[in-house]
């Protein structure tokens, strides 16, 4: 019995075995990246809550910067209050709830990829250090840069898993042909 071209094909078999059509399935780091959703609930909870402490922390020590003689560094602490802003009203929007856009831009980051956001937070991250490379800029960059490496991380997902799985795997196929050649009996040529 043929099936209709409307019913959506089949998947056979699993990961490495071919498929009728003579071609394989795709390998584990070829799929999309995996749903936020993956990760657990509570971890999640805790980027964010790293994300508005960095916010915090972002807007205090910019407040500090600004208290500076020299004209680059109280632009890097204006730059800094207002990068924390931006992160408390992505991470933590009550924070902001006097600001009438930040229900958007909440909506707007929720639908956001994870690669985009530590790009996004590397990239407000590296910002004020151009301009001014005092202490308390780094320490007020420092938590942003790690709410960009914790986005990575979530972005990452399980596929951390698959380089250790891909030199398993290719353990098993040498063992096999190692196998395969003393099973043929193979003597020296003279």
């Amino acid at each position: 019995m043929m099936s209709s071209s409307a019913d959506p094909p089949k998947n056979f078999g699993t990961v490495g075995e071919a498929q009728p059509n003579g071609q394989n399935m795709q390998r584990d780091g070829d799929g999309p990246p995996p749903n936020p959703q993956e990760m657990g609930f509570c971890f999640r909870m805790f980027v964010r809550g790293v994300g508005a402490l960095s916010g915090l922390v972002l807007v205090a020590l910019g407040i500090l910067t600004c208290i500076s003689i020299t004209g680059h560094c109280i632009i890097a602490g204006i730059l800094m209050i207002l990068f924390g802003v931006i992160v408390l009203m992505l991470e933590a929007p009550i924070c902001c709830s006097f600001i009438e856009i930040t229900a958007s831009i909440n909506r707007w980051s929720e639908n956001r990829p994870p690669w985009l956001k530590a790009i996004s937070y590397f990239v407000l991250a590296i910002v004020p250090v151009i301009f001014c490379t005092s202490l308390t800029v780094f320490l007020g960059v420092l938590p942003v840069f790690a709410t960009g490496v914790l986005y990575g991380l979530i972005f990452v997902g399980k596929k951390g898993d698959g380089v250790q799985t891909a030199h398993v795997n290719r353990k098993v196929e040498m063992s096999k042909l190692v196998a395969n050649e003393q099973a043929m009996g193979t003597k020296d040529i003279p």
